[in-house]
């Protein structure tokens, strides 16, 4: 019944469709892999038959003037329409709910302008799914960025003109944990089988550090006992050029100059388009309240393409137990969210290039280096990323992210920053290196 080329129905379509309405009925009662496994063992040769049935009574139809698909074309397509099958049938049982609501096991974090889109284009394509009520987008909810924010919002908030008072919206969540949990699962559908997941790539920034909003602590009080079963993919980028990618995507049609712009944040202290390129303080905060085997990260936005059929789809797979097919919508082409733009080193000066660079140079090297390393000691997933010493040492990540387009000026030439080497630090050693790599 699938085959869009079929021009009517004949009996070996009913023989289809009611050796699948069996097997569907059947895998709604086969409740252990092994109960599955038997009920394709007996339906697979019945849809072997008919597919070679029917291909060769459609292939005599040619002579008709029609065209169908060969054989061969049908066998394929039988087959990955039957992977296909089998994979909906493991995940059938599968539901991750609360109070019977279907809640996300899926977060993907951010940041901005880090493939985000590409990535939920792809999971897209192995039905999961992330739509809750009142989200902005069809990929994005901002459940709690937007939708409760707004639901929390105190009686005067009209007077603010609609600022939110970060201050007070803390205090009032923290006071009300149940009613905070029960405004979130009004936001969410029924339960039933299916993954649910959430790419507001806004998230990663929304810490107590710089909002006064904690929401890694919040996620952590509505989950309870199941905050340990949620996975989180955290998409990264070279700070500086992320900052630029966001800067033409939401300023490109209005002429303005991306150098005086970053001149002008540079210079406030509570500038939230810099914050949002400071991942190490994020993930800093996000690892007090999670553990680090929950993370999965990737270096680059291209990395969300090139790595997912042998990386990252594996890996999402088997640390959220729902089986994918890998090999589904690689060969097509997702449309991401870009903008076109110079190149940085064009569109900057070597000053104000080497300002920005100063500015995020501790948070990449103090606090992000530190917690990618804990995310890989302790059975997180550093995408694309191997420990020649088996230490996961700082040093590593360090050159792991030189090879994910991130600039020297952050983490290198390797290994000028000794400082923050994984290294003995005793004072004959330290003097030695200052003089080795002195200008």
């Amino acid at each position: 019944l699938a085959q869009g080329e079929m021009f009517s129905y004949k009996p070996y379509h009913v023989i289809a469709a009611v050796v699948y309405i069996i097997y569907r009925l059947a895998g709604g009662f086969a409740a252990t892999p092994s109960m599955r496994h038997s009920l394709l063992s007996l339906t697979a040769p019945l849809i072997s038959l008919q597919v070679v049935f029917s291909a060769s009574i459609d292939q005599r139809s040619c002579s008709n003037g029609h065209e169908t698909s060969s054989s061969k074309g049908l066998l394929q397509n039988s087959k990955s329409a039957w992977s296909k099958l089998e994979l909906e049938s493991e995940n059938r049982s599968k539901s991750f709910c609360s109070d019977g609501r279907l809640i996300p096991q899926l977060y993907v974090l951010g940041a901005p302008k880090c493939g985000t889109t590409t990535l939920w284009s792809y999971l897209n394509k192995q039905g999961v799914s992330s739509e809750t009520q009142g989200a902005l987008s069809p990929k994005e909810s901002h459940l709690w960025d937007v939708s409760l924010t707004k639901y929390w919002q105190p009686p005067n908030a009209s007077e603010k003109k609609g600022i939110v008072d970060y201050d007070e919206l803390n205090a009032t969540m923290n006071s009300n944990s149940e009613k905070l949990r029960e405004s979130w699962l009004s936001f969410l559908p029924e339960c039933q089988p299916s993954l649910l997941a959430d790419f507001t790539p806004v998230y990663l920034s929304q810490v107590q550090s710089f909002y006064n909003f904690d929401l890694p602590s919040n996620l952590q009080r509505v989950y309870g006992n199941l905050s340990a079963e949620v996975v989180f993919v955290v998409m990264l980028r070279d700070p500086v050029s992320r900052l630029q990618s966001d800067f033409y995507w939401l300023h490109g049609d209005e002429n303005k100059s991306f150098q005086l712009w970053l001149e002008q944040e540079l210079q406030s202290s509570s500038s939230e388009a810099l914050h949002m390129s400071r991942y190490g303080q994020q993930l800093k905060n996000w690892l007090l309240h999670f553990n680090s085997s929950q993370f999965i990260i990737i270096p680059e936005p291209s990395r969300a393409s090139t790595g997912w059929r042998d990386s990252i789809c594996p890996a999402l797979s088997g640390k959220l137990g729902y089986a994918m097919d890998c090999n589904r919508g690689v060969d097509e082409e997702f449309v991401a969210n870009s903008q076109s733009h110079p190149a940085l080193e064009e569109d900057l000066s070597a000053d104000s290039l080497a300002k920005a660079y100063k500015f995020y140079t501790s948070d990449v090297m103090e606090d992000l280096t530190k917690s990618l390393a804990r995310i890989a000691q302790e059975g997180g997933m550093l995408d694309n990323f191997t420990s020649a010493s088996g230490n996961f040492t700082e040093t590593e990540i360090s050159k792991w992210l030189l090879e994910n387009e991130w600039s020297e000026s952050l983490v290198g030439p390797l290994p000028i920053h000794w400082a923050y080497l994984n290294m003995e630090r005793d004072t004959e050693r330290r003097a030695t290196m200052e003089k080795q790599f002195q200008p």
